[in-house]
């Protein structure tokens, strides 16, 4: 008999729970409404509740709780790319001046500053060819040398000859660079930086020529 009662419990809670979920789903929103109500209404103790319980902390609970947040918010950035990515274009939407002067407010942190410089560190050491595209993008850039028809061919030939780059300069030992054959900048010509004017050079020959000299010169 105590088992059937125990059975039925458990079959009860499950159901309430159940009730409860789909109660949750059904009002979302005036229950999000709601509890942040319920925050701005408190946030000043909210806030000076966990500043205490934070002085109280100990050096190692603190370091504890810290490590703790850091993976607790990675995982959230992890999970929810697309909603977090969605909430700042509709703040940078409908309010671009106070969104811009928040991220260059929190950009300009020291500990932000450090954390952004190591995480470029590893993607830059974790993908060499992406970053030398980048870089002769943009120095092309900068000389106008860009044309209107550069198109998904150049950027792919980009890309390879920074892959190129790389691989040679590991099986060689010697440093290999991206060389534009007719030179961006010249006394007499300026080439453009797609793809037909690419080459993979070793860095001491790119060095050497400069932009004296190019293919079929006079």
């Amino acid at each position: 008999m105590a088992r059937e009662k125990q059975i039925l419990s458990a079959e009860q809670k499950a159901k309430q729970q159940e009730n409860s979920r789909a109660h949750y789903v059904r009002n979302r929103e005036a229950i999000l409404a709601a509890s942040a109500k319920r925050y701005e209404e408190k946030r000043r103790d909210i806030l000076a509740k966990q500043k205490a319980r934070k002085e109280a902390m100990s050096e190692t609970e603190k370091k504890s709780f810290l490590a703790k947040e850091r993976e607790r918010r990675k995982v959230y950035a992890t999970n929810n790319k697309e909603k977090i990515a969605a909430y700042d274009r509709a703040r940078r939407e409908s309010d671009p001046v106070s969104f811009a002067a928040a991220r260059k407010q929190r950009r300009s942190k020291p500990a932000v500053k450090a954390h952004e410089a190591e995480a470029f560190r590893r993607w830059s050491a974790a993908n060499p060819d992406k970053v030398r595209a980048h870089t002769s993008k943009r120095r092309a850039a900068k000389n106008s040398a860009i044309p209107y028809w550069f198109g998904e061919l150049d950027e792919l030939i980009m890309l390879e000859a920074a892959d190129l780059c790389a691989r040679r300069e590991k099986t060689t030992g010697i440093k290999w660079h991206i060389d534009h054959q007719v030179p961006l900048i010249s006394k007499k010509v300026c080439g453009f930086h797609i793809g037909c004017n690419i080459a993979v050079i070793p860095a001491k020959e790119n060095t050497s020529k400069g932009n004296r000299r190019w293919p079929d010169m006079p």
